[in-house]
C-alpha cells in the first residue's frame, strides 16, 4: 500500500515538472494534458476515492483525446486553447455531480480480463475504443509518444488491487522524458539533415587530440538533398558524421581514410543527382590539436 501511495505522489511531482517544462519550451500540447492530469486531482478531494476512480477512468482518457487531436495555439495564453480550459471546467462540474452519484458509480460495473482486472467495463471499452483511433492518427502524425502517453495516464484501472491508493499515472514521466529528449535534440542536432551539430562535435573533441577529421564541403547543393546526402556519407564511411555550416565532418581512425572520402566524393560526382543540382565537393583532411576553430580553420 505504502508503495502504491508512493506512485501517487511521484507521479504528482512529474505532473508539475512536465508542466513547468511544457510551459517554458512553449509545447502548449503537453502543458494540457499535464494540466488536465493536475486538474482530475480534485475530483479526489470531494469524493471517496472509489467513486472518484470510476470518474477519472471514463473521463480522463476522453479529455486527454480532445487535447490531442484539437488545434493548439503557439503560446499557452493564446485565444484558441481558451475550449481546452472550457472542457476541464465542465468536466469537473460534472464531477460535483456525477462521482457521488448511485446510479452512475453502479453502471460502471467491472470485469475480469485474463490477469487484467479493469475497473470499468464501459471505461475499459471506450479506452480501447480511442487507443484504436489514436492509432491510426498516429500513422499519419508519428507522434507515437502521445499514444505511449495515453495508456500509461490509464494504467491504474487496469487492476482493482492498486484502486486502494490515489491517482497515479505515467503519462507524466514521459511527458518529462520526450520533453528533456526533444531539448537535447534542439541543442546537440541539426534540424536540416538530422545530424549532430558543431556544438556536438566540440563535446565530442574534448580530450581527443591528435584524431583526424575529414571534411566535405558542399556548395550549391539545395536543402531538399542535405539529408539524402547525410544519410549517404554515413553509412557509407560507418563512422560519426556532424554538420557544421554546409560542412560534413566526419572522425576518421586515420589519415588514410581520406581514401573513403575521395570514393564518395566521385561516387556523388558521378551520379545524376551531381547534374541535376551542379554542385560542387571539396574534401580536406585535418589533425585535431587543442582548438577546433584552428584545426577547421586551416581548411
Amino acid at each position: 500500500m505504502f508503495f502504491l501511495q508512493s506512485l501517487s505522489v511521484f507521479s504528482f511531482v512529474f505532473e508539475i515538472l512536465a508542466l513547468f517544462l511544457s510551459f517554458y519550451l512553449k509545447n502548449t500540447k503537453i502543458f494540457f494534458l499535464a494540466l488536465a492530469l493536475l486538474s482530475f486531482r480534485l475530483v479526489y478531494l470531494y469524493s471517496c476515492i472509489y467513486q472518484a476512480h470510476l470518474f477519472v477512468s471514463l473521463f480522463l482518457p476522453f479529455v486527454f483525446l480532445l487535447f490531442i487531436i484539437t488545434q493548439n495555439g503557439i503560446l499557452v495564453f493564446d485565444k484558441i486553447n481558451l475550449n481546452k480550459i472550457f472542457i476541464l471546467l465542465f468536466t469537473l462540474f460534472l464531477s460535483f455531480f456525477l462521482s457521488k452519484s448511485t446510479v452512475f458509480n453502479g453502471s460502471l460495473s467491472s470485469f475480469e480480463l485474463g490477469i487484467f482486472h479493469p475497473i470499468s467495463t464501459i471505461s475499459f471499452l471506450c479506452f480501447l475504443a480511442e487507443i484504436l483511433f489514436l492509432l491510426f492518427l498516429n500513422l499519419r502524425t508519428k507522434e507515437w509518444y502521445l499514444l505511449a502517453a495515453f495508456i500509461a495516464s490509464y494504467i491504474q484501472f487496469l487492476f482493482i488491487p492498486s484502486l486502494q491508493a490515489s491517482y497515479f499515472e505515467f503519462s507524466s514521466l514521459i511527458f518529462v522524458f520526450y520533453l528533456g529528449f526533444k531539448t537535447y535534440k534542439n541543442a546537440f542536432y541539426d534540424s536540416s539533415v538530422g545530424l549532430k551539430n558543431y556544438k556536438a562535435l566540440k563535446r565530442f573533441c574534448l580530450g581527443k587530440e591528435g584524431m583526424f577529421l575529414g571534411i566535405l564541403h558542399f556548395e550549391n547543393l539545395s536543402s531538399s538533398f542535405l539529408k539524402k546526402m547525410a544519410k549517404f556519407i554515413q553509412t557509407s564511411l560507418k563512422t560519426k558524421v556532424f554538420f557544421h555550416q554546409n560542412q560534413f565532418i566526419c572522425i576518421l581512425k586515420n589519415e588514410k581514410d581520406s581514401e573513403k572520402l575521395e570514393k564518395i566524393k566521385n561516387t556523388l560526382l558521378n551520379s545524376s543527382l551531381s547534374k541535376s543540382e551542379n554542385f560542387n565537393i571539396h574534401i580536406s583532411v585535418t589533425k585535431y590539436e587543442k582548438s577546433l576553430e584552428e584545426s577547421l580553420k586551416e581548411n
